[in-house]
């Protein structure tokens, strides 16, 4: 069943859009037809409902479809429509299986078994009377006669009617096998029925009287004599109904507190992702916000290194300027002191140097240091 679902909880996520699966399957798509055969089998988003699940299984894109046909052939099991889950079951198997009817029923209830531990599913949602009867029937023998009977019992349609034919002619009761051939209203032409008659005709012709009491002492059974089945066969029919409305209790018991389990464990990893989803948001936003503090920062530095170097070429630029005006002014004063310094010789060299350098210090470069500080402050450098 892989190819149309994985698991209930892929189904629950995928039924919150149930709208989309509905349109689709009106549309005849088999996906969203099974989908929403499973949606109303196990009651997401709605109650659990056998005849709309069937509704949608039964669709024509799921015609022969073994998951579908495998599925109906629970909800008859569970409905007690047993002729009905028993065809299903066979469909599943696919026509072109050469394995005995029942044999087919027996493998895909198996099947169908091993999908609901699979899903998670209860697992007592199989008739058990039923599984032991088709249990009995794989092992041949008397059991295979006794489990076809009570299989033809239950169905009461042709084709279980026949196997259980063919079972007691196996077996040699042929009175027997033509009556259950009779139930399923076999057609005359068939050819065991045919078959079971002729013999019958050659063995009234040949027993004697002493044969008959005889062969009707055996087992309660006789080739001649209408022997109706035992109360016991008839009995598992009711028991199988008891037991189907039991399946059909368990499932509408059990898997709604399944399907509420999961619903409630998607709803904590829906608040968990939305939870996460914030955080990684907020830790976005964040990292978003001191990206953009530390390019603003980075940008302010930027303006303020470029403020700063472009105060420093404007004071470069009338330092230059007052140092040349400056210095053409100081010149003459300059060259007076030199001149001075090596001309005066009255005072000595060194008195002349010391004259020279305090001139120098109060009337040039101190003047300079005040003017350049002025300069400084009104330029704001």
């Amino acid at each position: 069943m892989a190819k149309y679902i994985t698991s209930i909880r892929d189904l629950m996520i995928q039924a919150k859009t149930i709208s989309d699966i509905k349109t689709k399957a009106k549309e005849g798509d088999p996906e969203a037809c099974f989908q929403m055969g499973m949606i109303n089998l196990l009651g997401i988003k709605t109650p659990i409902d056998f005849k709309k699940a069937s509704t949608f299984f039964e669709s024509q894109s799921l015609t022969d479809d073994p998951d579908a046909c495998r599925l109906l052939g629970f909800i008859g099991e569970c409905e007690g429509n047993y002729s009905v889950a028993f065809k299903n079951y066979a469909y599943a198997a696919g026509s072109n299986s050469k394995r005995p009817y029942l044999n087919k029923v027996f493998e895909e209830r198996n099947n169908l078994q091993g999908f609901f531990k699979k899903m998670v599913l209860p697992n007592a949602v199989l008739n058990k009377e039923i599984t032991a009867i088709l249990n009995e029937y794989i092992k041949d023998g008397e059991s295979k006669v006794d489990a076809s009977v009570k299989l033809a019992t239950l169905c009461d349609d042709e084709i279980t009617c026949l196997e259980a034919a063919q079972s007691l002619y196996g077996a040699g009761n042929l009175y027997s096998a033509k009556r259950w051939l009779q139930m399923g209203k076999v057609a005359n032409t068939n050819e065991l029925l045919i078959t079971i008659t002729n013999k019958l005709s050659d063995s009234r012709k040949t027993l004697k009287l002493p044969d008959v009491l005889q062969v009707i002492d055996i087992k309660g059974n006789s080739l001649l004599v209408n022997s109706n089945s035992s109360s016991s066969i008839f009995g598992v029919k009711y028991t199988c109904d008891d037991e189907a409305a039991t399946c059909k209790k368990t499932w509408m018991e059990e898997v709604p507190k399944l399907i509420d389990k999961i619903g409630k464990r998607l709803d904590e990893e829906e608040k968990e992702r939305i939870k996460k989803q914030k955080e990684e948001e907020a830790a976005i936003i964040k990292k978003q916000k001191e990206e953009e503090a530390a390019r603003l920062k980075k940008q302010k530095e930027a303006e303020r290194q470029a403020l700063l170097e472009e105060q420093e070429k404007r004071r470069n630029k009338i330092y230059r300027r007052y140092n040349i005006i400056y210095g053409l002014i100081n010149a003459p004063g300059i060259l007076l002191m030199i001149v001075f310094l090596f001309t005066e010789k009255t005072n000595g060299f060194i008195l002349n140097f010391f004259i020279c350098a305090i001139g120098f210090a109060l009337f040039i470069y101190l003047p300079y240091i005040f003017i350049k500080w002025i300069i400084k402050k009104i330029c704001k450098l």
